[in-house]
């Protein structure tokens, strides 16, 4: 059986008019060219031939709601959800592009994708801390590593991505004295990026650069290291990857293979937001536009969930609380009902016993009785 070769439809009925010019037929064809990224136009493509075979095979032409939705769940099969999803976002590009068909208006394929989501959970790498990394700056030798610390020093800073990081080089670094000014430039996003790297992390770096041979041909920052000494040749841009995996095992770190070329991008992330960073902050630094997109670097923390923690219950027992608003309803209405319900001593209600117990937890759990109000301070608490 012979592959059945489909030839790409026109964009509408009138694009076989005689009269369109040839110049106009090419720029069009350009256009719906470009409508693929540059960078995956082959795999983008081999994903839509697997999808035209599979369709040979059942002896189908069309792309419809009921075709699609019998071939993803052949593909679930076997495939991950992020998978699944990675191919629908490209068969939509695809079809659309090869047969003028938009495989988005049809919802009961999306339904079939988004059940299949209920309780999945993406793996992502892990963070480090602010501790595990001091330890790691502070401790790990240079002899072995000042070229991981710079690599690291770099990536956090601006959030770098590996191929952002290998793809640095000498001239996109100027040193101001206290801080490096560094340019990311051909982002993913495609827009060049400007970060800093303050003192004493640019002190980790400018050691690392006077390492570098003199007679280096290319321009590249980051170099191959080894005994204290830079090589000739750039890094490696899986090198630059397994630089966290690396910094994970020094650390004695569980699991340090979780520990990817991600992990530089999530803990920069992570570690604006634990230390006051808005959401809108975090978008700006890493030229992000989705809230969705930002939110899924930041790592769980007990840091963050004791920020949280303050944001909802801050006042919640304060003094300066306690006689306004409902708080203050709800007081009397409770005296009333504590008094209604006393049992009485020599005929008489308890009217003189103290109407509030008080309690002072303060620092690390002292309790003390003082003053006739509610006083609760919890200062170092982390809920988990």
């Amino acid at each position: 059986m012979s592959r059945r070769v489909l030839r790409t439809p026109e964009l509408d009925s009138d694009s076989n008019d005689e009269d369109i010019p040839m110049e106009i037929r090419v720029a069009a064809d350009e256009a719906i060219e470009n409508i693929l990224p540059a960078k995956s136009r082959a795999y983008y493509r081999k994903v839509y031939i697997e999808y035209v075979d599979w369709k040979f095979v059942k002896n189908v032409v069309m792309s419809n709601g009921v075709i699609l939705l019998a071939y993803f769940n052949h593909l679930s099969k076997n495939l991950a959800l992020s998978t699944l999803w990675s191919k629908y976002s490209i068969l939509k590009t695809m079809i659309l592009k090869e047969e003028n068909t938009n495989i988005g208006n049809h919802e009961k394929l999306k339904k079939f994708l988004e059940e299949k989501n209920v309780g999945f959970q993406a793996k992502k790498s892990l963070a480090f801390t602010e501790n595990n990394l001091r330890a790691f700056f502070l401790h790990a030798p240079d002899h072995e590593f000042l070229a991981a610390k710079a690599v690291a020093a770099t990536a956090i800073s601006g959030a770098c991505r590996r191929v952002e990081a290998h793809r640095i080089t000498i001239d996109d670094v100027v040193d101001k004295g206290t801080y490096l000014v560094i340019t990311l430039e051909k982002t993913q996003t495609h827009v060049d990026r400007t970060f800093t790297v303050n003192n004493p992390l640019r002190e980790v770096i400018i050691k690392y650069m006077k390492l570098r041979p003199h007679d280096t041909a290319h321009r590249r920052l980051f170099l191959g290291y080894h005994n204290g000494k830079c090589t000739r040749e750039p890094m490696g841009i899986n090198k630059i990857g397994h630089i966290p995996q690396q910094i994970a095992t020094w650390l004695g770190l569980p699991q340090p293979e979780k520990y990817s070329g991600h992990s530089f991008r999530r803990t920069s992330a992570t570690w604006l937001i634990n230390t006051g960073g808005t959401m809108e902050d975090l978008k700006r630094h890493r030229t992000w536009e989705s809230s969705t997109v930002a939110e899924s670097y930041i790592a769980e923390s007990m840091q963050q969930k004791h920020k949280v923690n303050d944001r909802i219950t801050s006042g919640l027992l304060d003094e300066e609380n306690e006689n306004s608003g409902s708080f203050a309803a709800y007081k009397r209405l409770r005296t009333h009902s504590d008094s209604e319900s006393m049992p009485s001593t020599s005929g008489s209600h308890l009217t003189d016993r103290p109407k509030s117990h008080a309690l002072n937890i303060a620092g690390h759990g002292s309790l003390n009785s003082s003053g006739p109000s509610i006083n609760i301070q919890l200062n170092d608490c982390c809920l988990q």
